[in-house]
C-alpha cells in the first residue's frame, strides 16, 4: 500500500475547489452591487416622497406653476417639483422628480399627487 497523496489527486482537488469557488465569489460581488443600487434608488424614492408630502401639506404655497428647486436635500440628489393646474384651477397636480447617479448612469424617478386650492369643496359631509 502506498502512503500519502499523489500530485494528480492534489491537482484534481484544486480544480474542483476552484470550479465551486468562482461562482460563489461572483455571486457575492453581484449581490453587493445590487444592494448598493437598491439602496440608492430607495434613498431617492424616500426623498421624493418626503418632498411630495411637504408640497401637499403646504399646497397654498404652490399656486404658482413656476418650476423650482427644493433645497436641503443631499447634494447628489437633485429634486425638482412641477406644478400643473387641473380641474378648472381648483386642483394642483404636484410632481416631484428626483435625479441621481447610479453606477455611473444618470437615473430619475417621479412621484405625483393632487392637492386642492379650495379644500372646502372636497370635504365629505
Amino acid at each position: 500500500m502506498r502512503r500519502g497523496i499523489s500530485l494528480v489527486e492534489i491537482v484534481i482537488a484544486s480544480v474542483v475547489l476552484a470550479v465551486m469557488a468562482v461562482p460563489l465569489i461572483s455571486m457575492t460581488f453581484s449581490s453587493k452591487r445590487n444592494e448598493q443600487q437598491s439602496t440608492r434608488r430607495l434613498e431617492a424614492l424616500l426623498v421624493a416622497q418626503g418632498a411630495l408630502e411637504e408640497a401637499l401639506h403646504n399646497c397654498s404655497r404652490y399656486k404658482s406653476t413656476l418650476p423650482r428647486r427644493i433645497p436641503n436635500y443631499p447634494a447628489d440628489l437633485r429634486v425638482f417639483p412641477t406644478v400643473v393646474n387641473t380641474a378648472e384651477d381648483k386642483l394642483l397636480q404636484i410632481t416631484i422628480k428626483v435625479e441621481f447617479t447610479e453606477t455611473g448612469k444618470n437615473q430619475s424617478l417621479e412621484v405625483s399627487g393632487f392637492c386642492s386650492l379650495y379644500p372646502e369643496e372636497y370635504e365629505i359631509r
